[in-house]
């Protein structure tokens, strides 16, 4: 029990850096790109960089919560280790399903806001207009509140559980 326990400690934890830096690096990547924002001095782009990263951690929450609890339904039922190995799998498949569905919903959800305002914010978060920043980065984790449950329901149609209990 006591190394079922570590195990999913450590699997969260992989999974959660994982997307986290992955999500951070592509949206720095993109932005830098685009609109030329990368300055570390910003601290309305540091703001929006925190909300983003809330957001993700909302969303990816309800996403390695199924995949641990996955692996704890079928750890319990005594799996061989190719059948430990594929529950490694459907994780990892979790979190990449979790990724893409997070950076869809991010972008839209920045679009969306940013094409039905007045303003560009783009070049108020360049000016380092924190309040600007404030209002997108809450309402990013105010959408990550609100969609996250169904990020999570999404994957684990997108991908079910394996059958390996039959319960009669």
């Amino acid at each position: 029990m006591f190394t079922q326990i570590i195990v999913q400690t450590l699997m969260a934890f992989a999974m959660g850096i994982f997307s986290l830096i992955l999500v951070y690096k592509i949206l720095n990547e993109y932005l830098n790109r685009r609109y030329q924002l990368s300055d570390a001095r910003n601290t309305a782009y540091g703001v929006f960089q925190t909300g983003v990263i809330l957001s993700t951690s909302l969303i990816l929450k309800t996403i390695v919560d199924p995949a641990i609890s996955g692996f704890r339904l079928f750890a319990q039922s005594g799996l061989s280790s190719t059948e430990i190995f594929l529950v490694f799998l459907y994780s990892i498949l979790f979190v990449v399903i979790g990724v893409i569905c997070t950076l869809v919903l991010i972008a839209a959800a920045t679009m969306l806001l940013f094409y039905m305002s007045r303003i560009n914010e783009w070049e108020e978060i360049k000016k380092d207009n924190v309040g600007v920043a404030l209002i997108s980065a809450s309402v990013l984790i105010g959408l990550s509140l609100v969609m996250g449950d169904n990020v999570g329901m999404l994957c684990e149609t997108i991908l079910p559980y394996p059958k390996v209990l039959f319960i009669p």
